[in-house]
């Protein structure tokens, strides 16, 4: 009896020490606390994350790690996770030791005993990311909107899906009515074939873009002359997503012609 408790002690120290290896190599920060908010416990990440020696980390407070407009924040989440089986998973700041602020996920819960654990993921990264996407998506917007032509991004069944001032002002039909109609509802019957058969050829990737004069008829009934260019955009794998058309109004330029 005495061997299988040795046996049984032995193999519990050997699960706790495969255990604090795994946590002290883990990829993630790693950090253990009392109620009172104390770290009691933290891994190697933890140190490289918030730029601290491990013996100067022990002891501090989470309060330390975090700007002073958090702190209520943080007592709420607390409160929360002393309710049975809550796990909660955020995204928090935290400063570092020489004073730097860096944006983190954390997945936190209150264990049993009283000790509060965190893992802690380093997000600086995947937030420059979404702040530069971010912007190539506002470049893109300007881009689209402030054009001093008609643009279009155009559904393959002819739905407007984005219009610009542009193309409203030569239509007559505000952004959301726009967006609410197809090419095929504002062209002219007469030249609607012409342009059907080019879409056509476009989506099957027979010609690279065409180029068509045709009629749009405006909101209040009138026609407007246009000069229409259209090219498609694909997925990676060639399949088509969207016409890209430009707009561009030539009825002055048609009614000198005339009159010359």
């Amino acid at each position: 009896a005495n061997q299988r408790l040795r046996w049984a002690n032995e193999e519990i120290i050997r699960s706790m020490v495969r255990t604090r290896e795994v946590i002290e190599l883990a990829p993630d920060a790693f950090f253990q606390a009392d109620l009172d908010g104390r770290f009691t416990d933290v891994n190697q990440a933890a140190c490289r994350l918030l730029g601290y020696e491990r013996d100067e980390l022990i002891g501090k407070s989470i309060f330390d790690i975090i700007p002073a407009e958090d702190a209520d924040r943080l007592k709420a989440l607390r409160a929360d996770l002393l309710l049975p089986g809550r796990v909660n998973t955020a995204e928090w700041t935290h400063k570092r030791k020489d004073g730097t602020f860096i944006p983190v996920e954390v997945s936190s819960n209150i264990l049993p005993d009283g000790r509060w654990q965190a893992f802690v993921r380093d997000v600086s990264e995947r937030k420059h990311v979404e702040q530069a996407l971010h912007e190539s998506e506002e470049r893109f917007r300007l881009t689209i909107d402030e054009a001093p032509i008609g643009m279009a991004l155009v559904a393959l069944d002819g739905r407007f899906v984005r219009v610009n001032r542009a193309l409203c002002e030569i239509v007559g039909y505000t952004s959301a009515e726009l967006t609410g109609l197809t090419f095929q509802a504002i062209t002219h019957p007469d030249d609607l074939d012409a342009d059907l058969a080019l879409r056509d050829q476009l989506a099957r990737g027979e010609i690279p873009r065409y180029q068509l004069g045709k009629r749009y008829i405006r909101k209040d009934g009138t026609i407007v002359d246009i000069e229409l260019s259209v090219s498609i955009l694909r997925t990676r794998e060639g399949a088509p997503l969207y016409y890209i058309a430009q707009i561009e109004d030539v009825t002055e330029r048609k009614r000198a012609e005339a009159a010359l």
